[in-house]
């Protein structure tokens, strides 16, 4: 019985030191810069990608997750996005199923292209972060 509480508490021990190792090995994702001036992120391929993606996702106000009706993430999907003036602010390919966008107060159309298929939805950016789920 003794063995096999040191087993677990040792097991315990090691689960948490690796968990913690490997969240501190999470570098940023490098954010980029479209033509118009804005600054995004896309990425979120495999799990540690993923991670990181959503952990940058606090400095973002939109976050705009890509995936078919089956909920199968897509990546590859041509980005648009338009302010209340007619004025494309972002134009960008996805590289992952998840865009970060930082963007200014203000309501936008997002429209976005995947398989010949265009998604197009207003949204009003005021406070905190807003999510937005285009599907295929």
């Amino acid at each position: 019985m003794r063995n096999f509480m040191i087993k677990g508490v040792l097991a315990l021990t090691f689960g948490l030191s690796a968990s913690l190792l490997s969240a501190q090995e999470l570098a940023p994702l490098p954010t980029q810069t479209d033509a118009h001036g804005t600054v995004y992120l896309s990425g979120g391929i495999g799990e540690t990608e993923l991670e990181q993606v959503n952990q940058a996702a606090r400095d973002f106000p939109l976050k705009l997750i890509l995936a078919e009706r089956t909920g199968a993430y897509v990546a590859d999907v041509k980005v648009a996005i338009v302010d209340s003036r007619g004025r494309t602010v972002l134009e960008a390919p996805s590289v992952g199923p998840i865009v970060l966008v930082r963007l200014a107060p203000g309501h936008y159309r997002v429209s976005a292209s995947y398989a010949g298929l265009v998604r197009e939805q207003r949204i009003n950016l005021s406070r905190g972060h807003k999510t937005l789920v285009l599907a295929w």
